[in-house]
């Protein structure tokens, strides 16, 4: 079992005090995983919306978010401006 189920409350929102970055990967977290190419090769994704709603409830807790990507994609780039999100790192497949 995990022990932080167990935590109190206190300590739980004590811990979440410190977060002060969270970096989030694209294909699989943020969108369904799914790759769509039309028949020129322009691709789409699938972002959730309640996923934007969550980063943007981080970014006004002061809470950095960054993005850190595999594959560079001009979807990205403008999913995260919208949202906000200033670190945008795209071609990184080596991601530590």
């Amino acid at each position: 079992m995990n022990q932080a189920l167990n935590l109190p409350i206190e300590a739980v929102k004590n811990k979440a005090q410190k977060i002060k970055l969270v970096i989030f990967d694209i294909d699989g977290v943020l969108t369904n995983g799914g790759l769509q190419f039309d028949n020129e090769g322009h691709e789409y994704k699938t972002f959730n919306s309640l996923d934007g709603h969550g980063i943007r409830m981080l970014l006004t807790s002061n809470i950095q978010v960054a993005i850190i990507t595999g594959r560079e994609s001009k979807l990205v780039s403008h999913r995260m401006n919208d949202l906000g999100v200033k670190l945008v790192f795209q071609g990184y497949r080596d991601k530590r």
